[in-house]
């Protein structure tokens, strides 16, 4: 519908459509604080609690004399740095709020990043296969799709102790496209961890694009995570 400057339109915006845009909101919000800043503040805490420790252990003395006041100062400042990456992204949340656009950065880019930043010590190498992107055009599913890699990705590599991960975007036909994760890590009972918070979120994210998320793994592994949702949003196609 191609609506003339000037003119009005009744509002036929429903009540379930307001709740509907207020729980996509409320997911959306509760979904970047837990994959972009709580990780950052997690890191942080662990410096602090181990620094805490080797004090405590004697294995560091805040004294200007001591060998081992240059490594606490080190800690201390790599702890105030990620801090300030976590106030970074805060003020950038809060930006993103006010506008649907996903951030100018490639889709290889940023899951090279999160697998930087969470595979650099344990070795974890992540290939990616394919570009969401390239594929889908609307704002809001290039989100979800990266919150989901990315999310799947530490998952993968925190609590898989995987080495390898694979990411993979394929067509589904001309209407869809399809997006999997899989890892060879330690894998888990998706019946016990279903609940997780983070779980709960990708389903989350998933539903609020109208895609679909399946979670496959058993003891052992290997694990995978698939999310399938529409390239194109069919009400603007009208």
């Amino acid at each position: 519908m191609t609506k003339r400057a000037g003119s009005a339109e009744p509002m036929s915006t429903s009540t379930n459509d307001i709740q509907d845009a207020i729980e996509q909101q409320r997911v959306s919000i509760a979904g970047e604080i837990h994959d972009t800043l709580l990780p950052y503040l997690f890191a942080t805490r662990m410096r602090l609690e181990t620094l805490v420790h080797r004090l405590q252990s004697g294995e560091a003395i805040l004294d200007s004399s001591s060998v081992t006041t240059p490594v606490v100062c080190e800690e201390i400042t790599k702890a105030i740095e990620t801090l300030c990456q976590a106030m970074t992204i805060g003020r950038q949340m809060i930006g993103e709020l006010h506008s649907a656009e996903v951030a100018e950065i490639t889709w290889s880019n940023q899951l090279a990043e999160t697998s930087q930043r969470f595979g650099s010590q344990s070795g974890t190498g992540v290939t990616v296969e394919g570009d969401f992107d390239m594929l889908v055009n609307d704002a809001r599913r290039r989100l979800a799709a990266r919150r989901v890699a990315q999310e799947s990705i530490r998952n993968a590599i925190r609590h898989g102790r995987a080495s390898i991960v694979l990411v993979k975007v394929e067509e589904q036909g001309d209407q869809q496209v399809a997006l999997t994760i899989t890892d060879n890590g330690r894998g888990f009972e998706p019946t016990e961890l279903i609940h997780g918070h983070g779980l709960q979120i990708m389903e989350a994210r998933a539903k609020s694009i109208g895609g679909s998320l399946t979670i496959q793994s058993q003891p052992g592994g290997p694990t995978r995570v698939s999310l399938i949702c529409d390239r194109y949003d069919a009400a603007a196609a009208d």
